[in-house]
């Protein structure tokens, strides 16, 4: 009988620690208890609001943002243009002077097929007009029927809209294109930016002052990151002595004699390591835009190791587009095109 009611006592004994040490820890009694090998834990998980970079052109502050559609429908035989905002009052440092044919928008020019590579054109015209045609549509239309790659030609705006406008338009397109990349039959990870002459100088601002997102409606949280540029007898520099003097003041707009910004918009000078690969041609021929523009960029490029194939034609002039027929060897630069897309895999053979 004693040791009976010694063992009820250690017995009671054990129960009342096995209470007080739930009390402790602020659990139930009849709660599992930590060590329980049955526990069932939930645990809170709060989800940080994401966090977007400053893009190098900030939207104004009192600039509306729109909801935008998830998806939309595109007719894949008409190049009816796809507006880049849904309206004039959401596109940043809109001017309500400009003519309706400056309204940023892309053009599309498709073939059939899904999660194919596409290139966005950048026509050129001395950021004072755009050269829609023999920079534009001829030269998608060759992406489509050559290369198997999806095309949008852009309208950027140009003067008197300055590099505020015509960055926000270059690097909207891309994050437009990137955001609806399903519905428009585009390998998201597979967004090249072409240009020529000053849309050479406009791809190249694509390659170097993008960002992986910011504030605003939902294109704009998609990142501005080009995979690829090909820059044709491009304007690079804005500051060096063979800069192309248009080009450099239209852009750079009311900013024109800040000679810190034009070094910043300057291809040469604002390489940074996470840049895409480039492909840029000029000609040692070329009067309008001197070919020390593409030397630099490539000579910058290659000291900081990154990726870039320059190819520079004895002969040819400035303007020459696809350059199919010419006796120059410029000609050669779809077909040297063709093959670096194909070396860093961006199409297929």
């Amino acid at each position: 009988m004693k040791s009976k009611r010694i063992f009820s006592l250690l017995l009671f004994v054990g129960l009342l620690l096995s209470i007080v040490a739930c009390a402790g820890t602020g659990n139930d009694p009849m709660t599992t208890t930590a060590s329980s090998s049955t526990e069932q834990t939930t645990i809170a998980v709060t989800t940080p609001e994401p966090t977007y970079e400053t893009p190098v052109v900030p939207d104004p502050e009192d600039l509306p943002y729109a909801e935008v559609p998830q998806s939309i429908r595109v007719n894949r035989e008409s190049h009816d243009p796809l507006y880049l905002w849904s309206d004039t009052e959401h596109v940043p440092y809109w001017d309500s002077s400009l003519p309706e044919t400056d309204i940023p928008c892309i053009r599309p020019y498709l073939i059939e097929g899904d999660g194919l590579p596409c290139v966005i054109v950048c026509p050129g015209g001395g950021y004072k007009y755009r050269s829609e045609e023999a920079e534009g549509s001829i030269i998608a239309s060759y992406a489509n029927t050559e290369w198997g790659m999806q095309a949008f030609v852009l309208t950027y705006r140009v003067a008197p809209a300055d590099y505020r406008s015509t960055l926000s338009d270059v690097l909207r397109a891309v994050r437009y294109v990137r955001f609806y990349a399903k519905d428009l039959g585009v390998d998201p990870n597979r967004i090249a930016v072409m240009g020529f002459s000053a849309g050479g100088h406009l791809a190249c601002m694509s390659a170097q002052h993008f960002d992986s997102g910011k504030e605003g409606d939902a294109i704009d949280h998609v990142s501005s990151r080009p995979d690829a540029a090909i820059l044709c007898y491009p304007v690079i520099t804005l500051s060096g002595s063979w800069k192309h003097e248009g080009s450099a003041t239209r852009f750079l707009g009311e900013a024109a004699s800040d000679e810190a910004l034009a070094k910043f918009f300057s291809g040469e000078e604002e390489v940074r390591p996470d840049m895409p690969p480039v492909f840029l041609f000029h000609s040692k021929a070329d009067k309008t835009v001197p070919y020390r523009n593409s030397e630099e960029l490539a000579k910058a490029m290659e000291a900081a190791g990154l990726s870039c194939t320059f190819q520079l034609y004895q002969t040819g002039g400035h303007g020459c587009s696809l350059a199919l027929t010419s006796s120059y060897e410029v000609k050669n630069w779809t077909t040297d095109c063709k093959s670096w897309l194909l070396e860093i895999g961006f199409i297929q053979s």
